[in-house]
């Protein structure tokens, strides 16, 4: 069976009211999340949404109302070893994803988010 990310939710009671700033992981953390969700399958570890966290709190990769900074999302993956590469090319995302790696994408804001929203891709359908 091939290895997927996690599905850990920012919105997971044990962390959602974690803050920095008046912003909550609930409300703020999607790019937190979507790095624990890569890092703790490749990483053979638990590494939850609140972890990360507190590492990009630290590092002043969180801005309150607006969330996780780009910089914050590539310096935060390689702090945990994960290779990765940069594109805004959609036939380069394609190709990984058919030969089976995920992308870390960002949306821009839309009807349910006003800032954008950090998610993972790890297949095609």
């Amino acid at each position: 069976m091939a290895l997927k990310p996690y599905f850990w939710k920012q919105t997971d009671s044990r962390w959602r009211n974690k803050k920095v700033g008046s912003m909550t992981l609930g409300a703020g953390g999607c790019g937190p999340t979507t790095i624990a969700n890569i890092v703790s399958p490749l990483l053979k570890k638990n590494i939850t949404p609140a972890k990360v966290w507190d590492y990009m709190k630290k590092k002043g990769y969180l801005i309150p109302g607006a969330g996780s900074t780009w910089d914050g999302i590539t310096q935060t993956l390689k702090h945990y070893g994960i290779r990765f590469t940069v594109t805004y090319n959609d036939d380069m995302v394609k190709k990984s994803l058919e030969k089976g790696d995920w992308i870390l994408a960002l949306a821009g804001a839309s009807r349910w988010t006003s800032s954008g929203h950090y998610f993972c891709i790890y297949k095609l359908k």
